[in-house]
């Protein structure tokens, strides 16, 4: 603001002038703004996140504010800082963080955080506010279909193999699912609730039984994590590398 002077003076009857009186003021008719709100969690709050205490830091275009108490509302609470030049960092106890409920909705529920603040002249600052998503449900690999079924023969371990993979619902839509087999990771983005994953001819070919009889048990596995970081519990699919020809030793003619 603009700081300014206003004087006052008078005589009596007899001219005899008073002491000039000066008053001064601070002429301030510019709303402070405030620039950005930035969670501590980012867009999604997790399982792990919201087990936590959690900071909310808000910054102001400049120093108009500083000194005086913001205030942040979150889910029906208040919570205050006072204002350091143009930053403030509130913290949310853990106890209300946990009380942030997804309500179970696929992909998280939509909250919203406003910020308010005044400077000295009483001036109000328009709303800022920022909108995040309370996540807190686990994905659920439902089942991994195996193109080559339960064992992998001669002929289906000479060419590429598809395996497909799919959620208990669509909360991991549009995230990266990974499958590891043999040593090595193959990744596709999850549609809706599915994903077919291509396993190259070459490293298909690489999978050996070992010349054991019967087959070598192998194992692959899928993971994902949702967008707010949640893992999925690990889905493993048990498998036979079987690549070796049964052999017919003889065969007897009676008489």
């Amino acid at each position: 603001g603009l700081v300014t002077e206003l004087s006052a003076n008078v005589m009596d009857a007899a001219e005899n002038p008073a002491t000039e009186f000066v008053h001064s003021f601070t002429v301030d008719k510019t709303k402070p703004v405030i620039s950005s709100v930035e969670l501590e969690w980012g867009t999604h709050l997790n399982i792990t996140e919201a087990d936590a205490s959690q900071n909310v830091t808000v910054t102001m275009t400049n120093a108009d504010a500083s000194g005086e108490t913001l205030t942040v509302s979150l889910n029906g609470h208040d919570y205050t800082g006072v204002v350091d030049v143009s930053k403030v960092t509130i913290q949310i106890p853990k106890e209300d963080i946990k009380d942030l409920s997804d309500n179970l909705e696929v992909g998280g529920r939509e909250m919203e955080l406003s910020a308010n603040v005044m400077d000295t002249a009483e001036n109000p600052a328009a709303e800022k506010t920022i909108s995040f998503f309370v996540d807190r449900v686990s994905p659920s690999i439902k089942s991994i279909d195996l193109g080559w079924g339960t064992h992998l023969n001669i002929k289906e371990g000479d060419v590429s193999q598809n395996v497909t993979v799919t959620m208990s619902n669509a909360d991991v839509s549009g995230e990266t699912l990974t499958i590891s087999l043999n040593g090595k990771d193959y990744s596709e983005v999850v549609e809706v609730s599915k994903v077919t994953i291509q396993i190259p001819r070459a490293d298909i070919q690489d999978l050996s039984d070992n010349q054991l009889v019967g087959g070598l048990v192998t194992e692959l596995s899928a993971n994902v994590m949702d967008a707010a970081g949640n893992s999925a519990a690990e889905k493993t699919a048990s498998f036979t590398v079987d690549k070796i020809a049964p052999v017919i030793s003889s065969v007897e003619m009676p008489g």
